[in-house]
């Protein structure tokens, strides 16, 4: 079996476990898009229903804006179904902000 995540417009994300990628509309989803990063494709369904709110639980490589939850399937270059976990995608997350902190002090002011 292999892990999928569910981003929740709460912040919460949730792991799942699978067999098989589920279609879009299986799942309930209207759009489906797939984005190449580094070494893996990565399948995100998601409903653009601007009546939700906006999900602030961004990857870094998604560009776009998505309203209500969205989730993703990690994909190889043969479209073979990977793990995507939780602690992979903190990962990926981590090095959305990144900055030094030698180039702030609290004695300047």
């Amino acid at each position: 079996m292999k892990s999928y995540l569910i981003f929740n417009i709460d912040g919460e994300i949730i792991e799942f476990k699978t067999n098989t990628i589920l279609s879009h509309k299986e799942l309930n989803y209207s759009n489906q898009i797939t984005i190449s990063h580094e070494n893996y494709n990565y399948l995100i369904f998601y409903n653009n229903n601007f009546t939700h709110k906006l999900n602030l639980c961004k990857l870094i490589f998604i560009n776009f804006d998505i309203y209500g939850n969205y989730l993703i399937f990690k994909l190889d270059k043969n479209h073979n179904l990977k793990n995507f976990t939780l602690k992979q995608a903190l990962k990926l997350t981590s090095n959305l902000n990144k900055f030094e902190f030698s180039d702030y002090s609290s004695d300047e002011y």
